[in-house]
């Protein structure tokens, strides 16, 4: 047949050409998220809006916590070991729109961490009762560096201890690493 074999190299070229186009548009979604390390750049501002950041999660170890926010105070119970909790307003104003917030630690390629915080409302709506996270998560929303979440566990005999202090992280969606446990893929906002 002739023009049977330029036919069949055209078809392959334009194919090559799409996998390629497909490769390239995918490198530079995901190349436009930032390290959490890249946060410490913005330690000398304010808030900074619209930041798309990875970062890995850190399991929270089974017990009652403290979570200090400025000066709101959130109470949070982790049974099992877990990447994130509920923590529930008990004390002070109101921060943001919530009383009830999703709190996990992200941490950077360096070890810098923030304290990220979800409305639980949002949260739970996206992803059920029960989500799943994964160990590296792509969230988008404000980064604070002036704003301080202290986290304490409470310890049996009414003490509390001090597990870390974290510049704060406002998460508006998470892009990436989070899915219902009934659902089968990653959600995404």
């Amino acid at each position: 047949m002739p023009g049977g074999g330029r036919g069949r190299l055209v078809l392959f070229s334009v194919v090559f050409f799409a996998a390629l186009t497909l490769v390239g548009l995918l490198g530079v979604k995901s190349s436009n998220y930032r390290d959490v390390a890249q946060l410490q750049a913005f330690q000398e501002t304010g808030p900074v809006r619209g930041l798309a950041v990875k970062g890995m999660t850190t399991n929270l170890k089974p017990g009652e916590y403290l979570l200090v926010v400025g000066e709101t105070v959130f109470r949070m119970r982790v049974a099992s070991e877990q990447p994130y909790a509920v923590a529930e307003r008990i004390a002070g104003p109101r921060l943001g729109g919530d009383d009830s917030y999703a709190f996990f630690l992200l941490r950077g390629s360096n070890g810098f961490t923030v304290a990220a915080l979800f409305s639980a409302r949002t949260f739970q709506s996206f992803y059920g009762p029960q989500p799943i996270m994964e160990s590296e998560v792509v969230v988008s929303g404000t980064y604070n560096p002036q704003l301080t979440a202290r986290l304490y566990l409470l310890t049996p005999d009414g003490g509390r201890v001090l597990v870390g202090e974290y510049p704060v992280f406002m998460v508006d969606k998470i892009l990436e690493g989070c899915h219902s446990s009934y659902g089968s893929g990653v959600g995404r906002a």
